[in-house]
């Protein structure tokens, strides 16, 4: 969990597969279904969410380019284990060590 050695600093780490795991807040990361605008320092909140946005884009695209696969998950989507689940076991599978 929270493997700081990585950009990003993944919630959750498949190492040996090359499998990083973000939980994306809906607040933060400006989720279509979830996100309300702040009716205060509007600027400064757009302004930030378009930065933490433009932030995860690089990030998994960095981790995408070092052989990485990247699954990102919305906070709300946390309540639906079973279709998380599957996705993680899915992805393991698929997956073969990858190379660096």
């Amino acid at each position: 969990m929270h493997v700081k050695w990585l950009p990003g600093c993944p919630d959750f780490v498949f190492e040996k597969e090359k499998i990083a795991i973000f939980v994306d807040g809906c607040f933060w990361h400006g989720c279509p279904l979830c996100y309300k605008k702040p009716k205060t320092s509007i600027k400064y909140w757009e302004q930030k969410l378009v930065a933490n946005k433009n932030r995860d884009d690089k990030v998994s695209k960095l981790l995408e380019t070092n052989g990485w696969l990247v699954l990102r998950f919305w906070e709300h989507e946390t309540s639906e284990k079973t279709m998380i689940i599957d996705k993680i076991i899915n992805s393991l599978s698929s997956a073969s060590p990858r190379d660096a």
